[in-house]
């Protein structure tokens, strides 16, 4: 990222570097949903603490402070070495991710990281968790749509 892509930031542009010239939402290969985790996120042995804003059981997008770390991932595809804690599970979940892409703003650097290696257990906790999230959000959905429907409620 230059100088004037930082001051841009500064100014509240958002900013976005691809990495990957491919990772858009449409190549992703499943759904992700909105999902608020804890993950802590290894760079070259640095550990950097994360929130997740979305993910799915192949990718995350991730959020931090801007500033939070010193080298953005837009020279080339950077990994990095994921640990995330599924509420419910006292196992915590280790992946390796590579970077798809980095957005900057003023306040926050967000990463879209493909989640490439994981143990099976793991890779099966996350997407049962994952799923577990989606019935709840159509769920509520549903219940708001009938709602809508019949605002009296059961008879």
């Amino acid at each position: 990222m230059s100088d004037d892509d930082r001051s841009d930031a500064k100014k509240g542009t958002v900013i976005t570097t691809n990495v990957d010239e491919t990772a858009t939402p449409e190549a992703r290969r499943s759904e992700r949903v909105p999902l608020q985790l804890v993950v802590r996120e290894m760079i070259e042995d640095q550990p950097r603490q994360c929130l997740s804003l979305d993910a799915s059981e192949d990718g995350i997008y991730l959020s931090r402070l801007a500033g939070q770390r010193g080298a953005p991932h837009d020279q080339m595809r950077r990994d990095v070495q994921l640990e995330l804690e599924i509420p419910g599970h006292d196992e915590v979940i280790w992946a390796r991710g590579e970077v798809m892409y980095d957005r900057f703003d003023a306040y926050f650097h967000g990463s879209g990281v493909r989640l490439a290696d994981m143990a099976s257990t793991h890779r099966r906790i996350l997407r049962d968790y994952i799923a577990q999230q989606r019935v709840r959000r159509l769920s509520a959905a549903l219940q708001r749509a009938r709602a809508r429907r019949d605002p009296a409620g059961p008879n």
